[in-house]
């Protein structure tokens, strides 16, 4: 049977469009499909060409989570997060202040739901070392926040803890001129605002969401040193997601990074750890950056890569950002609303 010019023409179309959508991150054409699945308004905003997408970031934001019968393996990422948080435990026995080994792998044990009182008491003693100054020293911004997220992830109050308030330094903002050198990145506004927003604690909000506004690049999205990269600009739209429904400068450029970083493929652990965290921040379902994540792991150790090596950050960052998952398929509370958390020596 012969088929006439435009039967042709027609089927022709719908072959390359199905093809687009099921095309790996570097055959995506500009069609913003990004935007447009996780059911962000992106018609006002102008044009950023769109790079590479995840293979299955074609799936429909309201696609339905398949229930898992009782009697079947549990979800892949749930394995994964239950892995890479077994080799924390088993390398990392003591946990001390610090980015590493430390506060993130403290905050992806708690927000599974993971009650090692043990565990998280040797963090404690930790800090009351470094209170104390023989554990180190907590000077920089990033230092306050991390450890703010921490102790309110285990249900203590950070702005008194046996005496200190760590949510002191963090609640006035101040402008970047007039701070030391190490605490004028925009990460420390970033974190900031995160630690703030983790149980409502009194802070100049609106200082920092203005500051995080006004260091977005160009083309959108952040970056450490002005030109936007995929983990800050992760890190920037989970910081403002609490506020994407209710200020029109911050869904507009949650919008821009979006466009921007979506249509990237992630290459590293930590990026698509980030995203993951981001969109579930936003009530967005991150599985196509979980699908990504999961190729990370190392399937013997089940901790997470960096290049060809194991690597504790990766993993910190891979059990929380699946932990944020984990939380957003069951209904629970963003990984840094702890207004939930568990009670723990209070």
């Amino acid at each position: 049977m012969k088929l006439s010019l435009p039967c042709c023409v027609v089927i022709i179309i719908v072959l390359a469009l199905l093809a687009a959508c099921y095309a790996y991150p570097d055959e995506m054409d500009n069609l913003h499909i990004y935007g447009d699945i996780y059911g962000f308004d992106t018609a006002a905003l102008e044009t950023v060409p769109a790079r590479s997408l995840p293979p299955d970031s074609c799936l429909p934001d309201e696609a339905p989570v398949a229930e898992m019968p009782a009697d079947t393996h549990p979800p892949a990422y749930l394995t994964a997060m239950n892995r890479a948080l077994g080799w924390i435990r088993e390398i990392n026995p003591d946990p001390q202040v610090g980015s590493v080994g430390g506060e993130w792998a403290v905050i992806a044990f708690a927000r599974a739901g993971v009650d090692d009182d043990a565990w998280f008491q040797k963090y404690l003693a930790s800090l009351d070392d470094a209170l104390t100054g023989y554990g180190g020293r907590i000077e920089r911004m990033t230092d306050y926040a991390r450890i703010t997220l921490a102790l309110t992830a285990l249900g203590l109050d950070a702005s008194d803890h046996n005496g200190h308030d760590f949510t002191a330094p963090l609640r006035i903002f101040t402008p970047h001129e007039d701070r030391a050198h190490y605490n004028r990145a925009i990460n420390a506004d970033i974190f900031a605002l995160i630690a703030l927003d983790s149980n409502l604690y009194d802070g100049d909000r609106t200082a920092y969401i203005e500051a995080i506004l006004a260091a977005e690049a160009p083309d959108g999205g952040w970056g450490l040193s002005g030109n936007a990269t995929p983990e800050i600009t992760a890190m920037a739209i989970t910081a403002l997601a609490p506020y994407y429904d209710t200020d029109g400068y911050v869904r507009a450029a949650i919008g821009r990074a979006i466009q921007l970083i979506g249509g990237r493929q992630m290459r590293d652990a930590e990026s698509n750890a980030q995203m993951i965290v981001a969109l579930s921040a936003l009530g967005r379902d991150a599985g196509a950056f979980v699908h990504v994540l999961l190729t990370f792991q190392d399937p013997e150790t089940g901790a997470f890569k960096r290049g060809e090596s194991l690597n504790m950050m990766a993993t910190e960052q891979a059990a929380y950002a699946l932990a944020a998952y984990y939380r957003f398929l069951s209904g629970e509370n963003r990984l840094y609303d702890m207004s939930d958390a568990l009670s723990f020596g209070g």
